[in-house]
């Protein structure tokens, strides 16, 4: 499943956002990073810290949206390719590429979804 998964992310058209939040590990490490482009299955952001290693799990924060869960494709230097676990919604996509953050954040109610949340913090 996971290499059906992993192709079928690489056929989404990617668009190029500037756009910042913050990435969280599965050790609790939390870090803000900047997205430079993104799909409807993955993105592309800069790790300077170093906190993601490939085949980890890691939830984002895009301007306020999410948790939305990822694992780490590739990396390379400091460049990191990430594959969403589950496909952003339709609406959640295309308000992101929009940068209309607000309606991004909202997304999620409007379309009577919410994201899985394992626990409040």
């Amino acid at each position: 499943m996971f290499a059906s998964r992993a192709s079928a992310a690489r056929d989404f058209e990617r668009s190029q956002i500037s756009a910042v939040g913050t990435c969280k590990t599965a050790r609790g490490q939390e870090f803000e990073i900047e997205y430079r482009d993104i799909s409807q299955g993955g993105c592309r952001v800069d790790d300077l810290v170093g906190g993601m290693s490939l085949g980890a799990h890691v939830s984002l924060f895009i301007e306020g949206t999410g948790p939305i869960r990822a694992e780490v494709a590739w990396r390379q230097g400091d460049r990191v390719g990430l594959e969403f676990l589950q496909l952003l919604p339709d609406r959640v996509y295309r308000h992101l590429i929009r940068q209309e953050w607000d309606l991004a954040r909202r997304a999620p109610l409007l379309d009577g979804r919410v994201y899985p949340v394992r626990r409040i913090i």
